[in-house]
């Protein structure tokens, strides 16, 4: 396993919702090594994505603080949340573009167990989508969202590698019979019809290698030089007890 691959599979789940396929987890995962795991600029990244930027663009800050907990741990955000979370937006202890990291990365309780059921997930399917067929396949916003609203399905402590390593084999049968290998589709799980992953397109300066299609799937290994506010550099100065480059 790449050393830097559950941090890339935290970003991507915490900011798009849905795994990274092996070469996007590759070249995230050397983009880290070269800043030694500091996670600064890449949540910068990532939170400069059309469908995190779309987010933004449509809710006032309660309705996103709301629709955070909602994306990470599929319930709404208590009354103390919401304030505790808004006092911290407010004093800047915290920024929109970090919520999504510092959320995940505070997580206790049941939270804290579906987030790790979830980020085991994803690491299994990226580890099993290693057939070109099925990483081709992936790159298709049907199935991107499909693996999506999987995700957003499991429960805590839920066993989930055969279903992932399931799910990526569809992947490849599908690929295969749309140019004709198979002469029919494997039979898919009956799940909940969501919204699809890239909702809307924004008005928002991405940097040139962001504004694509595929969006975060394969970037480049190369991170911009981006300046930060001081608040979103390190979460470290927020929680003491937490090394932000450990997780």
């Amino acid at each position: 396993m790449l050393p830097y691959s559950e941090t890339v599979q935290r970003l991507f789940l915490a900011y798009l919702g849905y795994p990274a396929d092996p070469p996007a987890l590759a070249n995230w995962n050397a983009a880290l090594h070269a800043r030694q795991g500091d996670t600064a600029v890449a949540v910068e990244a990532f939170a400069r994505a059309a469908p995190y930027q779309a987010r933004l663009l449509t809710q006032d800050p309660t309705q996103h603080i709301d629709g955070l907990y909602q994306h990470l741990f599929q319930r709404t955000a208590s009354d103390s949340e919401l304030t505790l979370w808004q006092q911290r937006l407010d004093s800047r202890l915290v920024t929109v573009d970090t919520l999504p990291w510092v959320l995940q990365a505070v997580a206790r309780g049941e939270d804290a167990a579906l987030w790790q059921t979830r980020l085991t997930a994803a690491q299994a399917f990226s580890a099993a989508l290693q057939t070109p067929e099925a990483q081709t396949a992936y790159s298709d916003g049907f199935w991107t969202q499909y693996v999506a609203d999987w995700l957003t399905q499991l429960q805590p402590y839920q066993s989930v590698e055969n279903e992932a390593l399931s799910l990526a084999q569809v992947l490849h049968d599908n690929y295969l019979s749309q140019h004709g290998v198979l002469e029919s589709l494997p039979k898919l799980p009956v799940m909940e019809t969501r919204l699809p992953v890239v909702v809307a397109e924004t008005n928002a300066a991405l940097p040139l290698w962001l504004d694509m299609p595929d969006l975060v799937l394969h970037t480049p290994s190369e991170l911009p030089a981006i300046e930060l506010p001081e608040a979103a550099i390190t979460l470290v100065g927020v929680w003491p007890e937490m090394d932000a480059n450990a997780l």
